[in-house]
């Protein structure tokens, strides 16, 4: 067995101690092939969109791996669009070519890894997002269905307001001449226009009535010898008038 084959034989061991479940051996001679299994974190949160990005890298050694680059190809791929499935393809190629002469497949995961994680993020968050705002436009379809009616534009109220405009000048033309013809009256028709109507009827019925009765014993306790003085005043006005 050759340096080579022994780096191989290593690395593969390591990488199954550290993924027993996501590493699985597809040939078996030299040089060695195998797939990798990557996949993003799941939410913690309930509310969050359960959406999990997966992928498989599928790494073929060439003999004189590590001195030459092994090849890695990513297949498989679920809730990755074309332009992230870019960015990781040329985040492996970026590692391949840092770790030439090493060991390469462990810092190719990790950065397939974390690049797959924030990806996922904002796929996640994007999807929130968008049902957010479908639930809002939901409501408010609800909303207008709720409160149909005709819709107010700018050139539905200027067609009201015109024809608003001239039936209230109609309506000024048809009340002028009622408002002319009281304008005309004197003060004292007016005057006896706003007085109650009454009949003779209305006449004889307050004129009938009984007369209040008073109490004489109320003026015997008043002095009247003033009204005697008075009398005498009339007596004299009199006798002048008749001299003159």
């Amino acid at each position: 067995m050759g340096d080579f084959e022994l780096d191989q034989e290593d690395e593969i061991e390591s990488l199954l101690s550290i993924f027993p479940d996501e590493l699985r051996v597809i040939k078996e001679d030299f040089p060695k092939q195998f797939e990798l299994h990557v996949s993003s974190d799941e939410s913690p949160d309930p509310d969050d969109a359960q959406v999990v990005s997966k992928l498989v890298l599928l790494v073929t050694y060439v003999e004189n791996y590590p001195e030459e680059a092994p090849v890695v190809e990513i297949h498989n791929c679920e809730a990755v669009d074309d332009s992230v499935l870019e960015k990781l393809t040329e985040a492996v190629q970026n590692e391949v070519e840092d770790n030439l002469g090493m060991p390469s497949v462990f810092p190719i995961h990790s950065a397939v890894k974390e690049l797959l994680d924030k990806e996922n993020l904002e796929l996640r968050l994007r999807i929130v997002r968008e049902r957010e705002a479908a639930q809002a436009e939901a409501e408010r379809l609800h909303m207008e269905r709720l409160t149909a009616g005709t819709a107010v534009t700018r050139e539905s109220f200027l067609e009201w307001q015109t024809n608003f405009i001239a039936e209230m000048k109609e309506l000024e033309r048809a009340e002028g001449p009622a408002k002319r013809s009281t304008s005309g009256k004197t003060g004292k028709e007016m005057f006896e226009s706003k007085m109650p109507e009454t009949d003779a009827a209305t006449e004889e019925q307050f004129m009938a009535q009984d007369d209040e009765i008073v109490d004489a014993g109320v003026f015997e306790s008043l002095d009247l010898g003033g009204l005697e003085d008075l009398d005498d005043l009339d007596d004299e006005d009199s006798d002048e008038s008749d001299e003159d």
